[in-house]
Protein backbone atom coordinates (compact mmCIF):
# COMPACT_ATOMS: atom_id res chain seq x y z
CA UNK A 1 0.00 0.00 0.00
CA UNK A 2 1.52 3.29 -0.98
CA UNK A 3 0.56 6.72 0.88
CA UNK A 4 -1.16 9.18 -0.98
CA UNK A 5 2.58 11.37 -1.03
CA UNK A 6 4.27 8.26 -2.23
CA UNK A 7 1.59 8.09 -5.01
CA UNK A 8 1.84 11.98 -6.18
CA UNK A 9 5.53 11.44 -5.99
CA UNK A 10 5.41 8.40 -8.36
CA UNK A 11 3.08 10.18 -10.83
CA UNK A 12 4.69 13.45 -10.69
CA UNK A 13 8.17 11.91 -11.93
CA UNK A 14 6.09 9.65 -14.34
CA UNK A 15 4.94 13.18 -15.91
CA UNK A 16 8.82 14.18 -15.91
CA UNK A 17 9.76 11.52 -17.65
CA UNK A 18 6.73 11.73 -20.07
CA UNK A 19 8.62 14.71 -21.01
CA UNK A 20 11.12 12.86 -23.10
CA UNK A 21 8.74 10.05 -23.81
CA UNK A 22 6.03 11.87 -25.17
CA UNK A 23 2.12 10.78 -23.97
CA UNK A 24 2.12 7.33 -25.35
CA UNK A 25 4.95 5.67 -23.42
CA UNK A 26 3.40 7.39 -19.57
CA UNK A 27 4.46 4.62 -17.02
CA UNK A 28 4.33 4.49 -13.34
CA UNK A 29 8.16 5.19 -12.06
CA UNK A 30 8.28 3.86 -8.51
CA UNK A 31 11.95 4.51 -7.82
CA UNK A 32 13.75 8.15 -7.79
CA UNK A 33 14.65 9.55 -10.32
CA UNK A 34 18.28 10.76 -10.68
CA UNK A 35 18.66 13.14 -13.32
CA UNK A 36 21.92 13.67 -15.16
CA UNK A 37 23.49 18.12 -14.46
CA UNK A 38 24.23 19.70 -17.73
CA UNK A 39 25.39 22.86 -18.47
CA UNK A 40 22.58 24.79 -19.80
CA UNK A 41 24.23 27.30 -22.13
CA UNK A 42 26.14 27.03 -25.41
CA UNK A 43 29.80 26.73 -24.93
CA UNK A 44 31.26 29.47 -27.25
CA UNK A 45 31.70 27.24 -30.12
CA UNK A 46 28.58 26.25 -30.30
CA UNK A 47 27.36 29.74 -30.71
CA UNK A 48 30.02 30.41 -33.31
CA UNK A 49 28.59 27.36 -34.48
CA UNK A 50 24.99 28.52 -34.60
CA UNK A 51 25.66 32.17 -36.19
CA UNK A 52 27.09 30.09 -38.87
CA UNK A 53 24.33 28.00 -39.58
CA UNK A 54 21.86 30.50 -39.46
CA UNK A 55 23.89 32.76 -41.53
CA UNK A 56 24.23 29.88 -44.75
CA UNK A 57 20.50 29.11 -44.03
CA UNK A 58 21.41 25.68 -43.25
CA UNK A 59 18.31 23.62 -42.69
CA UNK A 60 19.85 19.71 -42.99
CA UNK A 61 22.53 21.01 -40.77
CA UNK A 62 20.05 22.82 -37.89
CA UNK A 63 17.74 19.65 -38.05
CA UNK A 64 20.35 17.60 -37.33
CA UNK A 65 21.62 19.38 -34.33
CA UNK A 66 18.95 19.99 -32.84
CA UNK A 67 17.75 16.13 -33.24
CA UNK A 68 21.07 14.91 -31.91
CA UNK A 69 20.85 17.59 -29.16
CA UNK A 70 17.60 17.01 -27.57
CA UNK A 71 15.83 14.31 -29.35
CA UNK A 72 15.99 10.36 -28.97
CA UNK A 73 17.51 10.77 -25.24
CA UNK A 74 17.81 7.71 -22.72
CA UNK A 75 17.84 7.13 -19.33
CA UNK A 76 19.41 8.46 -17.37
CA UNK A 77 18.21 11.62 -18.58
CA UNK A 78 19.25 15.18 -18.89
CA UNK A 79 17.49 17.25 -15.85
CA UNK A 80 14.49 18.62 -18.24
CA UNK A 81 14.40 22.41 -16.30
CA UNK A 82 18.31 22.13 -17.34
CA UNK A 83 17.62 21.51 -21.33
CA UNK A 84 14.57 23.86 -21.08
CA UNK A 85 17.32 26.74 -20.24
CA UNK A 86 19.75 25.50 -23.16
CA UNK A 87 16.77 25.72 -25.75
CA UNK A 88 16.31 29.02 -24.12
CA UNK A 89 19.92 29.81 -24.69
CA UNK A 90 19.99 28.48 -28.39
CA UNK A 91 16.53 30.58 -28.63
CA UNK A 92 18.90 33.94 -28.10
CA UNK A 93 20.87 33.25 -30.82
CA UNK A 94 17.65 33.23 -33.09
CA UNK A 95 17.38 36.49 -31.41
CA UNK A 96 20.45 37.90 -32.00
CA UNK A 97 20.32 37.34 -36.00
CA UNK A 98 16.52 38.36 -36.00
CA UNK A 99 18.08 41.57 -34.62
CA UNK A 100 20.61 41.67 -37.66
CA UNK A 101 18.27 41.48 -40.29
CA UNK A 102 15.75 43.40 -38.18
CA UNK A 103 13.08 40.76 -38.31
CA UNK A 104 12.12 41.65 -34.49
CA UNK A 105 8.96 43.00 -34.76
CA UNK A 106 5.54 42.10 -36.35
CA UNK A 107 4.58 38.94 -36.88
CA UNK A 108 7.55 37.01 -36.41
CA UNK A 109 8.00 38.75 -33.37
CA UNK A 110 4.95 37.73 -31.83
CA UNK A 111 5.66 33.68 -33.37
CA UNK A 112 9.51 34.17 -31.32
CA UNK A 113 7.24 35.17 -28.01
CA UNK A 114 5.22 32.28 -28.66
CA UNK A 115 8.22 29.62 -29.16
CA UNK A 116 9.60 31.20 -25.72
CA UNK A 117 6.54 30.36 -24.04
CA UNK A 118 6.57 26.47 -25.45
CA UNK A 119 10.13 25.70 -24.56
CA UNK A 120 9.22 27.17 -20.54
CA UNK A 121 5.76 25.11 -20.61
CA UNK A 122 5.24 22.83 -22.86
CA UNK A 123 5.28 19.11 -21.85
CA UNK A 124 6.35 17.51 -24.61
CA UNK A 125 10.10 18.15 -25.64
CA UNK A 126 9.81 16.62 -29.40
CA UNK A 127 6.54 19.34 -29.60
CA UNK A 128 9.08 21.73 -28.46
CA UNK A 129 11.91 20.97 -30.98
CA UNK A 130 9.23 20.24 -33.56
CA UNK A 131 7.49 24.14 -33.28
CA UNK A 132 11.11 26.13 -32.31
CA UNK A 133 12.58 24.20 -35.90
CA UNK A 134 9.18 25.97 -37.62
CA UNK A 135 10.00 29.36 -36.42
CA UNK A 136 13.48 29.00 -37.32
CA UNK A 137 12.62 27.64 -41.00
CA UNK A 138 10.26 31.10 -41.15
CA UNK A 139 13.21 33.23 -39.55
CA UNK A 140 15.79 31.90 -42.47
CA UNK A 141 12.91 32.61 -45.32
CA UNK A 142 12.21 36.16 -44.33
CA UNK A 143 15.82 36.60 -43.82
CA UNK A 144 16.27 35.40 -47.31
CA UNK A 145 13.70 37.62 -48.69
CA UNK A 146 15.74 40.60 -47.32
CA UNK A 147 19.18 39.54 -47.75
CA UNK A 148 20.55 42.03 -50.26
CA UNK A 149 19.39 44.96 -47.85
CA UNK A 150 20.86 43.23 -44.79
CA UNK A 151 23.67 42.60 -46.51
CA UNK A 152 24.26 46.02 -47.23
CA UNK A 153 23.84 47.77 -44.01
CA UNK A 154 25.78 45.12 -42.59
CA UNK A 155 28.73 46.69 -44.70
CA UNK A 156 27.58 50.07 -43.60
CA UNK A 157 27.46 49.39 -40.12
CA UNK A 158 31.47 47.34 -40.54
CA UNK A 159 32.77 50.68 -42.39
CA UNK A 160 31.17 52.96 -39.50
CA UNK A 161 32.53 50.90 -36.99
CA UNK A 162 36.35 50.05 -38.70
CA UNK A 163 36.11 54.27 -39.40
CA UNK A 164 35.34 54.96 -35.21
CA UNK A 165 38.18 52.62 -34.29
CA UNK A 166 41.03 52.57 -36.68
CA UNK A 167 42.98 54.24 -33.86
CA UNK A 168 43.13 50.75 -32.14
CA UNK A 169 46.34 48.92 -33.32
CA UNK A 170 44.87 45.72 -32.00
CA UNK A 171 41.27 46.01 -34.74
CA UNK A 172 40.93 42.52 -35.96
CA UNK A 173 38.81 41.57 -38.69
CA UNK A 174 37.25 39.35 -35.92
CA UNK A 175 36.33 41.96 -33.95
CA UNK A 176 34.46 44.06 -36.05
CA UNK A 177 32.62 40.49 -37.33
CA UNK A 178 31.23 40.20 -33.93
CA UNK A 179 29.82 43.81 -34.04
CA UNK A 180 28.05 43.08 -36.94
CA UNK A 181 27.01 39.50 -36.10
CA UNK A 182 28.66 37.64 -38.53
CA UNK A 183 31.40 35.06 -38.59
CA UNK A 184 34.86 36.27 -39.30
CA UNK A 185 34.90 33.83 -42.36
CA UNK A 186 31.42 35.21 -43.86
CA UNK A 187 31.90 38.95 -43.59
CA UNK A 188 35.77 38.61 -44.84
CA UNK A 189 33.70 36.98 -47.96
CA UNK A 190 31.14 39.76 -48.00
CA UNK A 191 33.51 42.45 -47.46
CA UNK A 192 35.25 41.52 -50.68
CA UNK A 193 32.16 40.90 -52.53
CA UNK A 194 30.52 44.25 -51.97
CA UNK A 195 33.62 46.80 -51.74
CA UNK A 196 36.34 44.88 -53.92
CA UNK A 197 38.61 44.39 -51.15
CA UNK A 198 39.89 42.85 -47.50
CA UNK A 199 39.22 43.86 -44.47
CA UNK A 200 42.97 44.44 -43.98
CA UNK A 201 42.93 46.44 -47.51
CA UNK A 202 39.97 48.65 -46.17
CA UNK A 203 41.37 49.43 -42.62
CA UNK A 204 45.04 50.15 -43.81
CA UNK A 205 43.39 52.77 -46.24
CA UNK A 206 41.19 54.00 -43.47
CA UNK A 207 44.64 54.92 -41.57
CA UNK A 208 46.63 55.56 -44.55
CA UNK A 209 43.73 58.31 -45.13
CA UNK A 210 43.79 59.56 -41.89
CA UNK A 211 47.61 59.87 -41.66
CA UNK A 212 47.70 62.46 -44.93
CA UNK A 213 45.53 64.39 -43.28
CA UNK A 214 47.47 65.05 -39.90
CA UNK A 215 50.46 65.16 -41.97
CA UNK A 216 48.86 68.12 -43.92
CA UNK A 217 47.38 70.19 -41.18
CA UNK A 218 48.85 69.37 -38.18
CA UNK A 219 52.69 69.50 -36.95
CA UNK A 220 52.42 66.23 -35.19
CA UNK A 221 55.67 64.71 -35.48
CA UNK A 222 55.83 61.08 -37.83
CA UNK A 223 55.85 58.97 -34.40
CA UNK A 224 52.45 60.73 -33.29
CA UNK A 225 50.61 60.57 -36.74
CA UNK A 226 51.58 56.29 -36.32
CA UNK A 227 50.31 56.28 -32.63
CA UNK A 228 46.91 58.32 -33.65
CA UNK A 229 46.13 56.34 -37.50
CA UNK A 230 46.92 52.93 -35.47
CA UNK A 231 50.03 52.03 -36.42
CA UNK A 232 52.18 49.83 -34.01
CA UNK A 233 55.64 52.28 -34.64
CA UNK A 234 56.66 54.70 -36.55
CA UNK A 235 58.94 52.57 -38.76
CA UNK A 236 56.00 50.20 -39.49
CA UNK A 237 53.83 53.33 -40.29
CA UNK A 238 56.85 55.06 -42.56
CA UNK A 239 57.17 51.30 -44.13
CA UNK A 240 53.40 50.92 -44.99
CA UNK A 241 52.96 54.47 -46.27
CA UNK A 242 55.26 54.34 -48.57
CA UNK A 243 54.10 51.15 -50.00
CA UNK A 244 50.43 52.78 -50.47
CA UNK A 245 51.66 56.55 -51.74
CA UNK A 246 54.62 55.99 -53.09
CA UNK A 247 56.35 58.42 -50.73
CA UNK A 248 57.84 58.47 -47.05
CA UNK A 249 55.28 60.73 -44.96
CA UNK A 250 58.06 63.21 -44.43
CA UNK A 251 58.27 63.80 -47.93
CA UNK A 252 54.59 63.82 -48.35
CA UNK A 253 54.57 66.74 -46.04
CA UNK A 254 57.64 68.58 -47.79
CA UNK A 255 55.73 67.96 -50.97
CA UNK A 256 52.31 69.34 -49.77
CA UNK A 257 53.67 72.50 -47.90
CA UNK A 258 55.23 73.79 -51.78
Amino acid sequence: MLSLNEKYLHAKQALEIRFFKGYRQLSVIEDKVNWVMIDPFLTPSEQREWIDMLNEGDRDKIKQWMYKEFLNKEDPYPEPGLLRTRLTSLLAQVRRFMKSFYLDEGMLERRYHQVFESILYNPILYRIVQELLLFLYEVLDRANNNQENARTDVIEQAIRYIEENFTNPELRLEDVANQVNRSAAYFSSLLTKKQGSSFRQLLTKTRINEAQRLLIDTKLSIQDVADKTGFINANYFSKIFKEKTGTTPRSFRNRKKV
